[in-house]
Parts: structure tokens; sequence; C-alpha cells
């Protein structure tokens, strides 16, 4: 009669167990290092993000700031005057002096640093 043949029981003893835990923990680890990374690196592209708008925003309020002050303090207008009278070279850019261009400039400006705001 052909033996049969009994499948080997297998046995865990206390060491292959804790290797096995060490390994899975090793395991958790791995992934939780790469999660790291992962935020670590999306907090610091953000974080760059966020420091140039602010740095931009801060030149284009100055920058609005001095073209209002020009609008408003009448030195645009006698420029304008002496555009028209035409003072100024005609190859000098001076969009500046356009009748309508720095009003809307500084319009769509607020505009735009109002609904960042929000």
């Amino acid at each position: 009669m052909p033996s049969k043949s009994h499948p080997k029981k297998l046995r865990i003893t206390e060491k292959d167990f804790l290797l096995a835990n060490r390994r899975a923990a090793r395991e958790e680890d791995i992934d939780m290092t790469k999660k790291q990374k992962e935020l670590i690196s999306r907090i610091e592209a953000m974080e760059a993000r966020y420091q140039e708008v602010k740095r931009v925003l801060g030149e284009l309020e100055n920058n609005l700031s001095i073209l209002r002050d020009y609008m408003e303090s009448g030195q645009w207008q006698k420029d304008f005057e002496a555009d028209e009278a035409g003072l100024i070279p005609q190859d000098l850019p001076r969009e500046v002096l356009s009748e309508d261009a720095l009003y809307n400039l500084l319009a769509e400006a607020g505009e735009m640093l109002a609904s960042v705001e929000e």
C-alpha cells in the first residue's frame, strides 16, 4: 500500500513571528516615509508659490499706489498736456499718458486684488 504523504506541519517559532512583524513594520515605515516625503514636497512647493505671490502682490500694491498718486497729483495731467503740445519725443513709450489706459489699469488691478482677498 502506498504511503500517504502527510503535509508537514508548519511550525512558527517566536523568533519567526518577531522577524515577520519587524519586516511588516519596516514596510509600513517605508510607506510612511514615502507619504511623508510626498507631504513635505507638496508643502514646500505650495510654500514657494505662496511666498512668490505674496512678493508679487506687495510689488503690485506698491506700483499701483505710485501710479495712483501720479494720476491724482495733477502731474499726470501736466505730462499729458506736454505730450499734446509735442514736447515728448514720438518714439518714447507713453501708454501711461493715454486718457483711459491708466485709469482702466488701476480699476482692473483693484478688482483683481479685491477678488483675491475674497
